[in-house]
């Protein structure tokens, strides 16, 4: 006599072998999330736009309530609202756009007349195979994943949707170029980029100067920071008349060997041999090449080498100008010069300087056109795919 339970077991069975029989013919097709002008964008390219959208919307919420602790394990992002909407509807609809917006770009591309090379090919095949590979996942401790590629299966996104994301990606790149490249069509000059350079980055060289004395004793008394003071202006004047920056510092290294008598005593022969060698055998423009050794770099707004405060003070500096910072531990001997200076910088970063100036541009081109394609969404995959997923997964 059969049980109620095997009895379930079978007609169960039979409904699955019946329904394998009809090719699934009754349900929805979720293979892909919508189409944009007609070509259909794939359910991994639209989770892929999700995980994009849902980050984006994470560090806004963050940016917006400051005082919300959100890691209580008791938050949840899914019960707040982003921008008036509820937070699944925001990444939800910012997903689409990005769709939406992958799509025009990739006409743009198409009506420039640009193409991808065989060397365009392989480096988005070797970028796939190098995400897939990824093990930062891992070592972040989120999920139980050893490797992105991992998670990105997991999540529903294959190796070909990552393939067509890299791709549009390396399109926008190309559009990006065509227009803002020397020789496109919005071109952006170089001394425009120098002069962003110039804007945004400080070229110095530093000098700490510790208030204490030769055992590591506070100095707070009036006439010892005068003292010091009057040996930071002095490097000060020395560097503004020109003086070689390595010069003034191995004047300072003497000056702090002399507070330690002993090391003194251990390390003279060999400094003293060091210093006449080099002062033998460089020229002027060889010395100059050894200051830049010390050259540092600070991009404006985002402290470095500097703290906040430092930094204010040197983008308050006028080029190839020195003055003193006072702290309250040390003094900064600061020289300022002109970054323009430093062909290999500007050759290292024009790239960046060029994306600074003009992606709030290209940003406005490809959403202009993308308010020009049609979009229809296969409501049955936006229902199945909720970025809800995402965040069970330990991401958010």
């Amino acid at each position: 006599m059969k049980t109620k339970s095997a009895a379930l077991f079978l007609a169960a069975s039979m409904l699955l072998g019946f329904i394998g029989i009809l090719g699934l013919s009754g349900c929805a097709d979720t293979t892909y999330a919508l189409s944009v002008s007609g070509t259909e964008v794939k359910a991994g390219e639209y989770i892929y736009a999700q995980l994009e959208a849902a980050q984006e919307a994470v560090s806004k919420f963050k940016e917006e309530n400051p005082d919300t602790d959100v890691s209580d394990s008791a938050f949840d992002y899914f019960k707040q609202e982003l921008e008036g909407k509820k937070f699944t509807d925001w990444v939800n609809d910012s997903a689409v756009d990005v769709c939406r917006e992958r799509m025009a770009c990739a006409e743009l591309f198409d009506e420039l007349g640009l193409t991808l090379t065989a060397d365009d090919e392989t480096e988005i095949r070797n970028n796939v195979e190098s995400f897939w590979a990824n093990t930062d996942i891992a070592s972040a401790g989120v999920g139980n994943y050893g490797t992105l590629g991992e998670f990105f299966e997991s999540s529903g996104i294959g190796k070909a949707s990552l393939s067509t994301v890299l791709t549009y990606q390396k399109k926008k790149e190309k559009v990006f170029h065509a227009y803002f490249d020397a020789d496109g069509i919005e071109a952006v000059s170089e001394s425009e980029l120098r002069a962003k350079m110039a804007e945004e980055y400080a070229r110095f060289r530093a000098i700490p100067i510790y208030l204490s004395d030769g055992e590591g004793n506070a100095i707070t008394s009036e006439e010892g920071l005068k003292e010091i003071d009057g040996l930071a202006q002095s490097y000060v004047e020395r560097l503004s008349a020109g003086e070689s920056f390595v010069v003034v510092q191995n004047d300072y290294s003497e000056y702090v060997d002399s507070l330690t008598p002993v090391a003194e005593e251990e390390e003279t022969g060999e400094t003293a041999e060091t210093t006449d060698g080099e002062e033998a055998a460089v020229d002027a423009e060889a010395e100059a090449e050894t200051d830049n050794d010390y050259d540092l770099a600070e991009k404006k707004g985002s402290p470095y080498y500097l703290t906040e405060t430092e930094q204010e003070f040197l983008f308050g500096m006028d080029a190839n100008t020195a003055a003193v910072y006072k702290g309250d531990t040390y003094y900064y001997v600061i020289q300022r010069l002109d970054i323009n200076e430093r062909e290999d910088w500007f050759e290292n970063i024009s790239e960046s300087l060029l994306h600074e100036i003009k992606d709030a541009t290209m940003i406005e081109k490809i959403r202009e056109r993308a308010d020009l394609v049609n979009v229809t969404l296969n409501q049955a995959a936006i229902k199945r795919y909720k970025p809800q997923t995402i965040a069970k997964k330990g991401i958010l």
